[in-house]
């Protein structure tokens, strides 16, 4: 299905060839539009395809927080213990840290991002090494637990390893039994093998990405490859409450905090004043980014709407819906205002 004025929306970004892709939107059971716009590489004439495997790139965070509170939930886990708790041979630095500080990001852990980037290949070692190496992220700390918002990886991979320990499973076996399995979404998986990849070829000026990033390397940082319509049903699943049934703790997922820019537990949540709705429209908003692919999440659970948009060009600018303009802003005014 293609809904007109959303297609209109959707098109002008494809213009300058700054976006191609995919978009999907759903309103409970139903889809409002599935459309895949462009070519895969820009003068190739191959035309991207509704049911191509995609990277999820941070993403898979969200996936993470799904499993995460289920065990809290199961009474197994509680958002406030320090990881000493489940870790105990963990350094004194990282079983200080809580879940919650490892799941918005103010852990103060060792960050990847600022080790050195491989000249060769332009990505940091870390995701390019020939076998993934997470022991780093039990390094010195960069800050004391709670003292600032810092963006990384490895508090992903710290929490896949208190996942691992409280369920005796790893992450890609946990996302292969909680989601894949469960939820019916075949196409959902964790790299875990060096040479694997998505389908679909991130590119840069019009050039594919040759950058030698090993998806493998991730963990539940950025791992998961899948379809643009598992991931939309997974959205509305879990605003449905199938993933997570408690509303109290489905709330306090996606309650952001003000002073830490909105972010909430692997996702951002804020209330936006949209173009064409009187009140304030509460959103949940997930972003991912690897190098040429750029994935984007927006789901309104009072509206019980949700949209998916995945791209392959790295020149693609969603926009910021707080600073109501661009393409995020457009696209989330027209599908739960109109």
């Amino acid at each position: 299905m293609i809904a007109p004025a959303i297609d209109n929306i959707i098109k002008q970004q494809t213009k300058n060839d700054h976006f191609a892709g995919v978009v999907m939107i759903a309103n409970g059971d139903e889809t409002l539009h599935a459309a895949a716009y462009g070519e895969v590489l820009p003068g190739s004439g191959v035309l991207h395809q509704l049911g191509s495997v995609w990277r999820w790139a941070s993403v898979t965070k969200m996936l993470a927080g799904f499993i995460t509170l289920q065990e809290v939930e199961r009474g197994r886990l509680n958002l406030d213990q320090p990881v000493a708790q489940l870790l105990p041979a963990a350094p004194s630095h990282v079983g200080g840290v809580t879940l919650r500080q490892l799941m918005n990001h103010t852990s103060g852990l060792a960050n990847p991002d600022q080790t050195a980037l491989n000249t060769e290949t332009g990505v940091h070692h870390w995701a390019s090494a020939a076998e993934p190496d997470f022991k780093y992220c039990y390094g010195p700390a960069l800050a004391a637990p709670g003292e600032r918002f810092d963006y990384n990886a490895c508090d992903f991979v710290v929490l896949a390893d208190v996942l691992k320990a409280v369920t005796g499973s790893n992450f890609a076996e946990l996302i292969d039994h909680r989601i894949s399995k469960t939820y019916q979404l075949p196409s959902i998986r964790v790299v875990t093998n060096a040479s694997d990849d998505a389908e679909v070829a991130g590119t840069r000026d019009g050039k594919p990405i040759q950058d030698g990033l090993r998806l493998a390397n991730l963990s539940a940082d950025a791992a998961i490859i899948g379809k643009p319509a598992d991931l939309l049903k997974l959205t509305q699943l879990y605003m449905a409450g199938s993933i997570i049934t408690d509303t109290n703790l489905r709330q306090e997922f996606g309650r952001g905090t003000p002073e830490l820019g909105y972010i909430a537990l692997t996702v951002w949540g804020y209330h936006a004043q949209l173009n064409g709705c009187s009140t304030p429209v509460h959103i949940i908003e997930r972003r991912g980014h690897l190098p040429g692919t750029k994935v984007l999440t927006l789901q309104a659970p009072e509206l019980g709407r949700s949209m998916v948009l995945f791209s392959n060009r790295d020149e693609t600018d969603w926009g910021w819906i707080w600073q109501q303009t661009g393409f995020s802003f457009n696209i989330a005014s027209e599908v739960f205002c109109r």
